[in-house]
Order: C-alpha cells, then structure tokens, then sequence
C-alpha cells in the first residue's frame, strides 16, 4: 500500500465491484495544510474586516461589544484577533467617533 505524507491527503471513491466488494481508488492529491491556513487566513482578514465597519457604524460602544457581535455570529477567533492593545484602541476610537457622529446628527 502506498504511504501518504502528512501534509497529503487522497481523495477517494467508493466503487462497487462486479463481485459487490467496495474498493477504494483515488482520485488525486490536495495539500490539507495549505488549503485550512488558507481559508483560515481569509476568515481572519474577514472577521477583522467586519471588526472595524461594525466600529465605524456608531452602533458599538467599544471592542468588547463588537467581539461578542462577532463570537454571536460564529466567528469565535474574534477573542484572539482582537487581543491586540493597537488593534484594540484603533476600534475603541473608531467607536467613539462613529457615535460622535451619530449623535451630531441626531441633534
């Protein structure tokens, strides 16, 4: 049987035999890693993305409130993401001027 290296996985099919055994063929090779650091990359830049438009909206007091927006969503590396003192000031600022602006033109 040949070995499959780690960061390999085969893609393989069921096929019924004339005798109705099951024997399984692959059908080609995809790198795993690469595809999941990839997607997660992508839902990070993503969730990041949303972080700041939801800052920029007036509706969020400050980081904490937009992380549990987030987590309610599904997106529960927002903990993570937003564990940055930076990252962390530039949305509480980006709050506090969406809700300055919010309130200007209330009034």
């Amino acid at each position: 049987m040949k070995k499959i290296p780690i960061t390999k996985v085969s893609v393989l099919r069921v096929r019924e035999s004339v005798k109705e055994h099951r024997t399984l063929q692959p059908l080609g090779e995809f790198n795993l890693r690469k595809e999941v650091s990839l997607k997660k990359k992508e839902r990070e830049e993503q969730t990041l993305k949303w972080a700041y438009e939801y800052a920029r909206t007036g509706e969020y007091s400050d980081y904490v409130s937009i992380e549990i927006k987030l987590r309610s969503e599904g997106f529960y590396e927002a903990r993570n993401l937003l564990d940055s003192e930076f990252v962390r000031n530039e949305i509480n600022v980006l709050c506090k001027q969406a809700q300055e602006k919010k309130n200007e033109q209330n009034h």
